[in-house]
């Protein structure tokens, strides 16, 4: 069985290589179709690989002690750019209170992935009641490859290390010759993983590895161009027809099956250092995407005036409010940090990210165990008619007013005496992405609330979902005592406990303008092209 030959890395040449004949290094190619890959997936649920049965490269044995680390924090990497402006009231020093909060949540993690190495590996995922292990996603060891990064980022070196030498000798074989990998979830999990880790560390077998899973993964890229036809209201649906690009059905939303597509449609740009034309079409310059979100789907409740987004079929709202789509004020937050946008749009979306955090918050804010229910169904009440209860109306008759008195769905929020909301979804699944935003409103704003409020749900997680071995799913969110659920997902590891120790970190481990994280929350710098790449194949500078 022939030998595939090796991944040409150029570290720093000035001149490029007479056998490289398409656009810049293979491992920034490999990246870039990767992410992109997320993009067309995230809206093209459907698809799915199937693995095969054998592999045609074999890796080579992992010898302790040959792959060098690299102590924290990694070196500056040559392909980041400075960032297109610095971010507002970082911290200086370290704060001892602070300090020992980031230690506590080491601590958490340490527990968790200990728990899951112990009594779930080789399996995928923990069972953190039962202290035993389950196959989720592909029995690959799920967990490992999704905690690598955060060993690092925190700083576990021998724990990383220890790791390092399992995931050098996967291969990727299927357990069962007849099942399927799911794409989307083996590229921000495995993938991602892999290839983050490899960013922070310098261990090049984790890229020898991402290149082997990236190869299988390679036959789906077909997919991405048929997409970027940018639909003239900038409203994406949930569901794609694979076969002509054309929207599937008519719902739009930023909650499942659309959260990750609306992320990245920045976050790809962001990580071509703002130099891909097609990325930017997507999301610049005229804001097609996030202001369609912000003029059909946020809304207001008519007591403590919630801000919140919902998905609409046939233009018609559902009302319903779900975690996953907490991962939006993050992203509002980020696009003002990170883009040059016009002072309007600046502070539209500064308060449309504030808004809708503090509403995730008060859904934590206002249950009996201080954790976030799943989904959760506002009640518009006398807003209810004729779109009355759209944010964005309730802004422009502010602005008429001459902005007298509070801004609409802006500022502190109490514990509710009676709820605007009926719970549809009552578990807690120890999802990150209200800890994301927090994460972000903190590095691009410094306020402390941010930090308060999620020390408040850390204290709340440890108190309601600890285990013997690990940390649970929690069944409903207003009972005590509470039932915990023998389910310890991987982004428990990968996402929650990683945006809670860069929370709690006064020092600014990974840069809003040098990072990407991916919808996993897995790290990836951002890159610029060397002078005869831009000039060779024609990269725009940064727009």
């Amino acid at each position: 069985m022939s030998r595939r030959p090796r991944i040409w890395a150029d570290p720093e040449s000035a001149t490029p290589p007479s056998s490289v004949t398409c656009i810049g290094r293979p491992l920034l190619r490999r990246i870039t179709w990767a992410v992109i890959s997320l993009v067309i997936v995230s809206i093209f649920t459907i698809s799915r690989f199937l693995t095969p049965q054998y592999h045609a490269y074999v890796p080579p044995p992992y010898i302790p002690g040959q792959h060098e680390s690299h102590p924290r924090p990694p070196p500056p990497l040559p392909w980041i750019h400075p960032g297109p402006r610095p971010i507002q009231n970082v911290p200086t020093g370290t704060d001892p209170k602070w300090s020992a909060r980031a230690d506590k949540v080491k601590e958490a993690f340490v527990h968790a992935y200990d728990g899951y190495r112990h009594h779930a590996f080789p399996n995928d995922e923990l069972r953190p009641v039962s202290g035993t292990g389950i196959n989720s996603l592909n029995g690959w060891g799920l967990s490992l490859f999704d905690a690598l990064d955060t060993m690092w980022v925190m700083g576990l070196h021998d724990t990383f290390n220890d790791t390092l030498e399992i995931i050098a000798n996967s291969t990727f074989i299927s357990p069962k010759s007849d099942s399927f990998a799911p794409f989307f979830e083996t590229v921000i999990r495995y993938l991602g993983g892999m290839l983050s880790a490899y960013a922070l560390s310098g261990e090049t077998v984790l890229l020898a590895r991402a290149d082997d899973l990236a190869t299988m993964l390679l036959p789906t890229e077909h997919i991405m161009r048929q997409m970027y036809d940018v639909p003239p209201d900038g409203i994406y649906t949930t569901l794609w027809d694979i076969k002509t690009g054309r929207p599937a059905n008519n719902v739009f939303s930023v909650g499942a099956y659309a959260d990750s597509a609306h992320e990245y449609l920045l976050k790809q740009w962001l990580l071509t250092s703002q130099s891909e034309p097609k990325t930017r079409e997507l999301y610049l310059p005229d804001l097609r995407s996030m202001n369609a979100v912000i003029n059909n789907l946020l809304y207001l409740t008519p007591k403590r005036q919630l801000l919140y987004v919902t998905d609409s079929r046939d233009s018609i709202p559902s009302h319903t409010f779900e975690h996953l789509s907490c991962f939006l004020p993050g992203l509002l937050a980020l696009g003002v940090h990170t883009l040059n946008l016009p002072t309007k749009e600046r502070e539209l979306h500064s308060w449309a990210a504030e808004g809708l955090a503090r509403t995730c918050w008060a859904t934590y804010l206002d249950t009996e165990t201080g954790l976030g229910p799943d989904e959760v169904l506002m009640l518009p009440g006398i807003w209810s008619e004729g779109g009355k209860g759209l944010w964005i109306k309730h802004v422009r008759e502010w602005e008429e007013k001459g902005r007298q008195g509070n801004l609409p769905g802006i500022g502190e929020v109490e514990k509710a005496k009676e709820r605007e909301y009926l719970m549809k979804k009552q578990k807690f699944l120890l999802r990150p992405e209200t800890l994301e935003s927090f994460y972000i409103l903190w590095r691009t704003t410094g306020q402390e609330v941010w930090r308060e409020r999620g020390w408040t749900i850390f204290e709340a997680i440890e108190k309601h979902t600890r285990t013997e071995y690990g940390y649970a799913n929690v069944g409903h969110v207003d009972h005590l005592p509470v039932q915990q659920i023998d389910e310890m997902p991987s982004w428990f590891l990968a996402e929650t406990l990683k945006y809670l120790y860069l929370l709690f970190t006064d020092e600014d481990l990974l840069p809003l303008d040098e990072w990407v994280f991916n919808t996993e929350a897995h790290p990836l710098p951002v890159f610029k092209w060397r002078k005869w790449e831009r000039e060779k194949y024609g990269i725009p500078s940064i727009m």
